[in-house]
């Protein structure tokens, strides 16, 4: 009965909950119904429109929930260790990073781990990993959430570039300075950005850019940079082919930049427990495993970046 009203809240009515658990919307309110007889409280608040919980329901939701997800990730592990990483792993990660660094990587951990079936979530907004029931994100960020754990899967380099259209008719900047005189395409809400720039691991210069051109998704901004628009500044995991094929030209060699401030890396988040369910080691793992250091995408890459354990070099 207990998992019947959990599922009820989490999916926001018994419909939802029905479908999810493969029972009809009556079978699922009857459980509800006697859980509350047995407790003597009402727990739900029930309209024709929707589901509200009472106080004596939120204050047993936030026991009880735990207490389910403490069972099913015990069940799991057990299974684990008896059959091997089983079941649906649900999986978040940027659009693009997803797209180019993950998918391609699905054929080969599906093959190792033939009874995972795998829910991607490919998206640039921020996703709440226990509201989505997300097992795994890969986030791209500057520092780890404390309120997570989280494990280092790849450093994270960008390079600002632009494409040789742009160069032929408005020159290429030679100084940091110089990009203020340019049309800088830029990454998020805000039509400025600042551009952080490092010799290896210490920052050098920061620079205030602007364009006409924003957007929300970095492809947006990449195929605008291929185009002669702008530009801009670009995770080598995103061009790194275009660099190699010429498409793109990097601008200050030597030097790696960021508009989210510091050294970054690309990590693997997911909710703290006490006993990491195997599907879930068994991804990171694999992923860990693949990219490796520096990441396959910065080889054959002549940007003059950093090995992974070079020490800092003098700014000229």
């Amino acid at each position: 009965m207990i998992h019947y009203f959990v599922e009820t809240v989490r999916r926001g009515g018994f419909s939802r909950a029905g479908r999810e658990l493969g029972l009809t919307p009556a079978s699922i309110s009857r459980q509800v119904s006697q859980l509350e007889d047995h407790l003597g409280l009402r727990l739900l608040n029930r309209t024709t429109r929707q589901l509200s919980l009472t106080e004596a329901g939120e204050l047993f939701f936030e026991r009880v929930s735990r207490v389910v997800e403490d069972i099913a990730e015990a069940d799991e592990i057990v299974r684990g260790l008896r059959d091997g990483p089983s079941g649906v792993l649900r999986v978040t990660a940027p659009a693009s990073f997803g797209r180019l660094h993950i998918a391609p990587c699905l054929a080969g951990f599906l093959e190792t781990y033939p009874q995972i079936k795998l829910d991607l979530v490919f998206t640039d907004r921020l996703v709440h990993l226990l509201d989505e029931k997300i097992d795994v994100a890969i986030r791209i960020t500057a520092a780890p959430d404390s309120s997570m754990i989280s494990r280092v899967l790849a450093r994270q380099h960008s390079v600002v570039c632009l494409a040789p259209a742009y160069a032929a008719k408005h020159g290429a900047p030679k100084k940091f300075d110089a990009l203020v005189d340019h049309n800088c395409l830029t990454y998020g809400p805000s039509g400025a950005s600042t551009w952080r720039f490092y010799d290896d691991k210490r920052e050098v210069a920061q620079v205030e850019v602007a364009g006409n051109i924003q957007a929300r998704d970095g492809d947006s901004i990449y195929v605008a940079t291929l185009a002669g628009v702008g530009i801009s500044l670009q995770p080598i995991w995103r061009v790194a082919e275009d660099l190699k094929a010429g498409r793109l030209v990097p601008l200050f060699p030597g030097f790696w930049a960021s508009s989210i401030g510091g050294a970054s890396a690309i990590h693997a988040y997911y909710v703290h427990r006490r006993n990491l369910a195997p599907k879930i080691k068994a991804f990171v793992d694999y992923l860990a495993d693949a990219y490796r250091s520096p990441p396959y995408w910065e080889r054959g890459v002549d940007i003059g970046l950093p090995p992974p354990s070079r020490g800092r070099r003098r700014a000229e």
